[in-house]
């Protein structure tokens, strides 16, 4: 038995005469913290989920395990194409073309 969870996170820019540098910043730190959230999320999830099992188990005589149950929690970033080509078409001669 397989359970998904999609939980979309989306970082919004608050400010618009935010430095780029300063944005990106605050976007990272963002970044960082629903990571730690989201590892929280998935341990509370998992611990629900065992209980729910432990309970119907009892109560219908089965005898299913809670550790087969897959959490996945897909993280999702809205993005700015329109800066990110501009950053990209800024950084021509200083950042090499080769990979």
């Amino acid at each position: 038995m397989t359970f998904v969870l999609f939980l979309r996170l989306h970082c919004k820019l608050l400010c618009q005469s935010t430095h780029k540098r300063q944005r990106n910043s605050l976007i990272t730190l963002l970044d960082q913290k629903a990571g730690n959230m989201i590892a929280k999320l998935k341990k509370a999830i998992k611990e629900l989920l065992w209980y729910v099992t432990e309970d119907y188990n009892s109560k219908n005589n089965t005898n299913y395990d809670a550790n087969l149950i897959k959490v996945d929690i897909n993280k999702n970033m809205i993005t700015n194409d329109a800066e990110l080509v501009s950053m990209i078409q800024a950084s021509k001669g200083i950042v090499s073309d080769h990979h």
